[in-house]
């Protein structure tokens, strides 16, 4: 990864800024979004090197001063307009404008070029040395689509897996090692998941229980692999919210690992041992 992973943010909250300041979703979706910010900047607003001559590209989807001029002339209807809304210091502090940017800079472009194509903006946005971007923002936007299948606010029903599958499309990453396990834990962060198992209602979970609490148990055994010293020597858990004999043995494993006695079943000692690893 050429990129620093050091400000990477969760997909929970990448996808949430990008529905919350995305003035166009029928037309440049919020999974296509999130393709551009992933392939971009890895879910970073930092001020990173532009090219010789262009300036420091910012926000999430890493555009210089001069790029920014048709999401100013969104709101301006002035071309060339290089200082408001969108400059590079206001960008670079306002994750929110960073977020807007990359929508509204494509709704300018379709304006000013005064054509209707997705793909055409798409271009216009990449330049011509990156054409060969936009068909894997495109693969990536169709994959998230596929995978999230409209439950945008409710993570329990998301697959991290499939959703890493789909951001590989845009830009590729390890799929294990260490840089695998810094950046899902970022994608992914522990101690939000440890708070969706603790909001579930069900004190004690056991094996053939199925749903939210399941789920989140999966993720965070998975993750607790490798925050604690010593892996599992068990195969990686699929998060498909099932419990069955592989998520059996993965928290029999954990509890032994942690001086609880091995019975599976997830309860209130359990439960307290993931939040200590938080």
């Amino acid at each position: 990864m050429s990129l620093p992973m050091n400000q990477v943010r969760s997909f929970f909250e990448m996808l949430s800024l990008a529905v919350a300041n995305n003035r166009f979703p029928g037309k440049f979706s919020n999974e296509l979004l999130i393709a551009i910010y992933w392939e971009q900047s890895l879910f970073q607003n930092l001020e990173q090197a532009g090219k010789a001559g262009t300036g420091p590209r910012v926000g999430f989807g890493l555009l210089e001063q001069g790029a920014m001029r048709p999401a100013n002339f969104l709101h301006t209807g002035e071309f060339p307009n290089d200082t408001h809304p969108y400059t590079k210091d206001v960008v670079v502090r306002d994750d929110n404008m960073a977020a807007a940017l990359t929508p509204d800079c494509l709704e300018g472009i379709a304006r000013i070029h005064e054509h209707e194509s997705i793909r055409a903006s798409l271009d216009v946005y990449a330049a011509v040395t990156f054409k060969y971007l936009p068909p894997r923002w495109l693969a990536c936007e169709a994959e998230l689509k596929s995978v999230l299948q409209g439950f945008t606010f409710d993570p329990l029903k998301w697959d991290p897996m499939k959703i890493e599958r789909a951001l590989r499309k845009a830009r590729a990453f390890p799929t294990q090692g260490p840089v695998y396990n810094r950046l899902h834990a970022k994608l992914f962060p522990f101690v939000d998941i440890l708070s969706l198992l603790l909001g579930q209602s069900q004190p004690f979970v056991a094996q053939g229980s199925s749903g939210r609490a399941v789920w989140a148990i999966q993720e965070l055994l998975n993750q607790a692999s490798f925050r604690q010293r010593g892996r599992s020597e068990l195969p990686r858990l699929d998060v498909d919210g099932w419990f069955g004999p592989k998520t059996y043995a993965r928290v029999r494993e954990f509890q032994g690992r942690n001086s609880i006695s091995p019975d599976g079943v997830v309860g209130p000692q359990t439960k307290t041992a993931l939040a200590k690893i938080a």
